[in-house]
C-alpha cells in the first residue's frame, strides 16, 4: 500500500502482524528507461528520479512518511518524458505533492506558481530542467550523469509526443 495517496490509511500495527509484510525496493537504476533522457533535457530519467528522491527525503525529514512520497522507478513510462506530458505528470506530483511544504528546496526562486514551472518548462530554449530547478539541484543532477559517463544514455526525442 502506498500512504501517499490520500485516500487511503496505513495498515493498523496489529492488523499488519497477521500478515507477511515485505518491502519493495524502489530502484529506479533498474527501470528499462533508467538511460533515458527527459525530453530538452541532457539529464536521463534515472539521475533525475535518484536526485529528486534524495531531496524528497531531505526536505521532509520531519514527515514521517516521506519516503512514500518519493518518485518510483516507474512513476513515469518512457512515453510521460516527452515535453507535452513530463510537466503535468511529473512536475505538477512535485509542486502538489512531493514538495508542497517546501517548494524551494527543488524549483528555481522565480517559480512562483505551477502554471509558470509548466510553462517555463514548455517554452524555454535551455535545459528544459535548469530552466525550472534550482541551481544547486540540476548541477547535482549533471554531476550525476558526468558520474555515469560510460553509460550509453538513450534518447526518446522519436517518440510521438501527443501534444505535437
Amino acid at each position: 500500500m502506498n500512504t501517499a495517496d490520500q485516500n487511503v490509511f496505513t495498515l493498523d500495527t496489529a492488523f499488519q502482524r497477521r500478515w507477511i509484510m515485505r518491502l519493495i525496493e524502489n530502484d529506479v537504476q533498474k527501470a528499462t528507461h533508467a538511460n533515458t533522457n527527459i525530453s530538452g533535457s541532457q539529464i536521463s530519467w534515472g539521475v533525475f528520479a535518484s536526485v529528486v528522491n534524495d531531496l524528497i527525503l531531505e526536505a521532509n525529514a520531519d514527515i514521517s512518511s516521506s519516503e512514500d512520497k518519493r518518485l518510483g522507478a516507474y512513476f513515469t513510462g518512457i512515453r510521460e518524458l516527452q515535453v507535452g506530458r513530463f510537466p503535468e505528470k511529473v512536475l505538477k506530483y512535485l509542486w502538489d505533492d512531493a514538495f508542497k511544504m517546501s517548494r524551494e528546496a527543488f524549483f528555481a526562486e522565480d517559480m512562483k506558481s505551477l502554471e509558470y514551472v509548466i510553462e517555463t518548462y514548455k517554452r524555454t530554449d535551455e535545459d528544459r530542467l535548469k530552466a525550472i530547478t534550482r541551481l544547486d539541484v540540476y548541477s547535482k543532477m549533471l554531476a550525476e550523469v558526468n558520474k555515469r559517463g560510460n553509460v550509453k544514455v538513450e534518447t526518446n526525442e522519436e517518440m510521438p509526443d501527443d501534444n505535437e
